[in-house]
């Protein structure tokens, strides 16, 4: 994480907007945070945690006292962070619970906490990734790889907090690790150890409880009652078979003796069905004699049959064609009478316009012609009359004095031609009057042309239906003389006759199959009751009831015994099955013993029951922590002038406790190794700052880890001697040289004068204020 820029508005020290942009350092990586006692350069550090995880960097602030005290009661409190995460831009935006003024009237209203995440694209523009403050803080862990309490102690060293992953115990140091290095694989490896044992375990119980489940539902204590059991109903077996096999041979030979008797029996019954049938059927000989007849005599009638259809056929048409002709004749008839009437009132049309009469249809088309000509000139003068009168008052209404008229030329103009209302009135009836006239003219006109036309149509259907009806009398006629002759030569008296035998094609053939199907039942019993009587000659009919009773007593005693043979098997058979499944459980359970105890001993040992009371997760913790504390050292050597190293201690402290995680420091002048805690306040700051590094050297060379771009280191260094400080700035400076960005903050005032970029917090009576010089 890099943070980018921060703006806090009404917040700890900072009573509006303070915009701290940290791009402003251009390639300066190391950077001081300077200013009087209680100015807020640790509300600085404060404004970046609480943005990012919703808590202060120290345990001593709670988020929701972070609201300044110079703020004005409606000035919200918030922080906005803009920060570098991978390849990506983010920007949070925070505020905590605090009352505000109320928007209208008096008083104050509770504001509840709100959090949002932001992600910022090439464009400029935002895409949401969380709206609440649970979600904004799960989705920062993800994306930096800490949580807030971590964060704390490796990246933001807050003043009295940053020793904390020093001095941790065991446990809690295991917990961060884990977090950084992602190293959960290894503490799920142990899990599903420690599963994988107890389920070993539950399964043999499970055998086991199958085992004894086995044995009492067979009644016995042991396998060896079992094989005796088996050994029992053995025996047991062989006997009941041998009775069964007896009672099946006297059964087989009851069901033998019934089923000779029961054939006898049915050939006796088969005789006397086979007589009543052929006595059934030769009673219906007279009505199969009758069928004959008529299916002969519709023979004969279906050689006429074709020839008597077409005739009437022939006689339909006929029909049809004179109800044509006569329909014809009657729309021709009123066709003729339409233009009749029509011509009567063209005459009179005429007469009235011109005093003519016209009395026949030569007349009449000159008239029509005339007629014509007539419209032509109504037309014309209805057109001239309204042209003088638009064309005279257009003239009239141009004049204008000592300018010569275009008609007469005169230079002055007493008397224009004007037009009276009453003129113009009646000018407009005459034309209205002359327009109706033609109008009319030309409606009667045009009814009168239609109906020529129609009568034309009407004549020419009545001479194409005249024409039909005469082709379709001879044709009838042809026909019908035909069908006569043809009569006369059959063996039908008459016309009735030949009607009386015709019969449809299928009921012809339905006739053929009733005579066929006659013929062949009574052929069929014919030699049937000849093969039933010959089977009984000399024979007398068996008692059935004798029989049966001997089967059924015979079948009676070999069910009985087929059903304690089987009893008897299924009880042997249930007795064996359950040695069987005794012998599997045996092997599964001697198995699952062995795998047992290598799955048990593999995860009492992950899980850290052993001597070192160490877990397998912690095992490869402790390499990790080792490669921490080589290049922590590397830093503290030269720092401590070559005094002191850190090293873990793999003794185990307390038993009831995890180890393995525990860290020592070793002073060269003694040659003793002690704890952390024994070390002074500056000596503690160096040995944290170390391990510190040391953290963020080893987390970027571990493949897949989390890369620490940034340290933000609060006071500690007032502690230090000249020299110590010394040291510990040109570790800093060595470390930003790498492009990680480096910040502290200290009154300490020598390192105003050795660090260059500084953030400058300057207090005021209405709150402080941060500049950048650079």
């Amino acid at each position: 994480m890099k943070p980018l820029q921060l703006t806090m508005r009404a917040f700890g020290a900072y009573a509006g907007e303070q915009i701290i942009d940290f791009t402003l350092l251009g390639d300066k990586n190391f950077f001081l945070i300077h200013g009087p006692t209680g100015s807020g350069k640790t509300t600085i550090l404060d404004a970046i945690s609480f943005a990012l995880y919703g808590s202060a960097s120290g345990d001593l602030r709670e988020s929701k006292n972070l609201r300044s005290d110079y703020a004005p009661a409606e000035q919200k409190t918030e922080v906005e962070f803009t920060f570098k995460s991978g390849e990506y831009i983010y920007q949070v935006l925070r505020s905590p619970e605090q009352e505000l003024k109320k928007q209208r009237g008096e008083g104050t209203r509770k504001v509840p906490a709100a959090a949002a995440l932001f992600k910022i694209l090439t464009d400029g523009s935002k895409e949401p990734l969380a709206a609440k403050s649970d979600e904004v803080t799960r989705k920062i862990t993800e994306l930096i790889g800490f949580k807030a309490e971590q964060f704390r102690q490796i990246v933001l060293l807050p003043q009295g907090e940053f020793r904390r992953f020093l001095i941790a115990e065991s446990k809690d140091r295991k917990a961060i690790l884990e977090t950084i290095f992602k190293t959960e694989l290894y503490r799920r490896i142990e899990a599903l150890l420690a599963e994988r044992s107890t389920a070993i375990d539950n399964d043999y119980k499970a055998l086991k409880q199958q085992q004894q489940f086995i044995l009492n539902s067979t009644e016995c204590e042991n396998n060896d009652q079992l094989l005796a059991d088996i050994q029992i109903f053995l025996q047991r077996q062989k006997e009941e078979t041998a009775a069964l096999q007896t009672a099946s041979a006297q059964l087989a030979a009851a069901k033998l003796q019934l089923q000779q008797a029961q054939e006898l029996h049915n050939a006796f019954a088969e005789a006397t069905a086979a007589r009543t049938a052929f006595l059934t059927l030769t009673e219906q000989r007279s009505a199969v004699e009758t069928a004959k007849t008529e299916a002969a005599q519709a023979d004969k009638a279906a050689l006429l049959e074709e020839i008597y259809n077409s005739t009437l056929r022939a006689h339909k048409h006929n029909q049809e064609c004179l109800s044509a002709e006569q329909s014809a004749q009657q729309a021709t008839t009123a066709a003729q009478a339409k233009l009749q009437e029509l011509h009567q009132k063209l005459s009179e049309q005429l007469q009235q316009l011109d005093g003519q009469s016209i009395k026949d249809t030569a007349n009449l088309d000159k008239a029509l012609e005339l007629l014509n000509q007539r419209i032509l000139q109504l037309h014309s003068e209805a057109a001239k009359l309204s042209g003088v009168t638009s064309e005279l008052e257009r003239l009239a209404a141009a004049l204008v004095d000592n300018e010569p008229c275009p008609v007469c030329g005169a230079l002055q103009h007493p008397h224009p031609a004007t037009i009276t209302a009453a003129q113009k009135s009646e000018l407009q009836l005459k034309t209205q009057t002359i327009t109706r006239q033609v109008q009319s003219l030309q409606l009667l006109q045009q009814s009168y042309q239609q109906a020529q036309l129609h009568l034309a149509g009407c004549e020419a259907t009545l001479k194409a239906n005249q024409a039909a009806s005469v082709n379709a009398a001879k044709e009838f006629s042809a026909l019908r003389e035909h069908f006569k002759e043809r009569l006369d030569a059959s063996d039908f008296e008459s016309q009735t006759a030949f009607l009386a035998a015709l019969r449809t094609e299928s009921t012809r053939k339905q006739l053929q199959q009733t005579i066929a199907a006659y013929e062949q039942n009574l052929a069929a019993a014919t030699d049937r009751l000849q093969r039933a009587q010959n089977a009984v000659n000399g024979k007398t009919e068996p008692e059935l009831s004798a029989c049966k009773a001997a089967e059924q007593q015979a079948d009676a005693l070999y069910r009985q015994l087929t059903a304690q043979t089987a009893v008897t098997a299924k009880e042997l058979s249930d007795l064996q099955k359950a040695q069987l499944q005794l012998q599997e459980l045996e092997k599964k359970m001697g198995t699952l013993q062995d795998a047992y105890q290598t799955a048990a001993s593999l995860a009492e040992t992950a899980r850290g029951n052993n001597p070192s009371r160490l877990t397998f997760s912690a095992f490869v913790l402790q390499a990790i922590l080792d490669d921490v504390l080589q290049a922590a050292n590397l830093r503290l050597t030269s720092m401590s002038r070559g005094r002191y190293s850190l090293s873990r201690t793999g003794d185990v402290l307390d038993a009831r406790r995890e180890n393995g995680l525990n860290i020592e420091v070793t002073d060269s002048f003694t040659g003793v190794a002690r704890p952390v805690k024994t070390l002074s306040g500056g000596e503690l700051f160096l040995a944290s700052l170390s391990l510190a590094l040391g953290l963020s050297d080893v987390v970027q060379a571990y493949a897949g880890g989390i890369r620490l771009d940034t340290i933000l280191v609060d006071e500690g260094f007032g502690t230090l001697d000249s020299e110590a400080l010394d040291m510990a700035i040109r570790t800093l400076t060595d470390l930003q040289k790498g492009g990680r960005l480096v910040g502290i903050i200290s009154h300490v005032s020598e390192l105003r004068e050795r660090i260059s970029a500084r953030l400058e917090v300057i207090p005021g009576q209405r709150g402080s204020t941060a500049v950048f010089h650079v």
